[in-house]
């Protein structure tokens, strides 16, 4: 229970972080607004007015004055939260797989809300139609455990994400110092490029290296180019019964 509440407390600190950052940034874009709104008030309307009235020339001074430091200081502030966000995203993927559990075939980091109506026998007892048909019958918690046990097999360190706010990233898995962020996607139909694309986002809340997308169907040509492009790993039913379930 304790490490749940340190895990909560360090969860909800990287938040706030976020959070901090882009209100730096929010504020620093009022400020420039502002800078700059000044800077044209003393440009366009107060030299203007000085030709008929000269007592503005301190206001004058004072307004273009207080736009340029507005604009000097929304610069600095959103430099200053921009430089800091990339550090803590560089921190935090440096940082080593903390937590991470090897599963074996009877043990996962989390259980399911109900126990699983349907089962898969590890090995060849079954067919892999027979196996598909089980795989069709499982809900999103129960397919995750199943692909958690199946790299637990071929010699992975497994740490399964929560299951709700885990940004789309199901389970990270690590071997020989290589940590993927992966997303297991349970489906009846083929996965196109949009699909796929929020692994991408997903991946840079994690300290990883890489990204998978796996499934239990077929990607079509414009997920396979956009994995392409953005060094993505894709597992479909294919790769998922050659190199997984036999």
């Amino acid at each position: 229970m304790a490490k749940t509440k340190d895990t909560s407390t360090k969860d909800n600190a990287k938040k706030t972080k976020s959070k901090g950052y882009f209100r730096a940034i929010e504020c620093s874009i009022i400020m420039l607004f502002f800078g700059v709104a000044a800077i044209l008030l003393s440009a366009f309307f107060f030299s203007k007015e000085l030709v008929n009235n000269p007592a503005l020339e301190p206001v004058n001074t004072y307004c273009f004055f207080i736009g340029i430091g507005l604009c000097t200081l929304a610069v600095i502030v959103f430099i200053f939260a921009i430089s800091s966000a990339n550090k803590q995203r560089a921190k935090r993927k440096s940082q080593p797989i903390s937590g991470g559990v090897e599963l074996d075939s009877s043990k996962v980091t989390y259980i399911p809300s109900q126990e699983a109506p349907t089962f898969i026998e590890m090995g060849g007892r079954q067919t892999i139609e027979e196996k598909f048909n089980q795989i069709a019958k499982m809900d999103k918690t129960q397919f995750v455990i199943y692909v958690a046990r199946l790299f637990s097999r071929k010699g992975y360190q497994v740490k399964l994400t929560p299951v709700f706010d885990n940004f789309g990233i199901d389970m990270l898995v690590e071997k020989m110092g290589t940590i993927v962020a992966v997303s297991c996607v349970l489906t009846n139909k083929i996965l196109g490029a949009t699909d796929i694309q929020p692994v991408l986002e997903g991946q840079t809340h994690y300290p990883v290296s890489n990204a998978m997308v796996l499934t239990n169907m077929y990607f079509d040509r414009s997920a396979l180019e956009f994995a392409k492009s953005n060094k993505i790993s894709l597992v479909d039913r294919v790769i998922l019964t050659e190199d997984f379930m036999n």
